[in-house]
């Protein structure tokens, strides 16, 4: 009886035979289709907001913002209100 730790029943014979080398697949050519993409098509480049500007409140400036703009993300009632509420942009 083998001892425990005895690999060699383990390992195979090397096979006789001779192996031909490997038949490398034949790839499809990629084609790229003119489909539309799913999902919304992207802004212009002139449209897009992609400057951020970081900044801070006191405690009490940040309650009172959050109590006014409840349900509505921060960022987004603090824009509205320049945009809107402000002749900072000059629309």
């Amino acid at each position: 009886m083998p001892s425990k730790n005895n690999i060699a029943g383990l390992i195979r014979p090397k096979s006789t035979l001779t192996q031909s080398p490997p038949v490398p697949l034949e790839v499809a050519p990629v084609q790229k289709n003119k489909k539309a993409r799913p999902g919304r098509k992207p802004k212009p480049i002139a449209e897009k907001e992609q400057h951020p500007v970081p900044i801070r409140f006191t405690d009490a400036e940040f309650e009172q913002l959050q109590k006014k703009a409840g349900d509505v993300p921060l960022a987004t009632f603090i824009k509205k209100l320049l945009r809107e509420e402000t002749n900072l942009f000059g629309k």
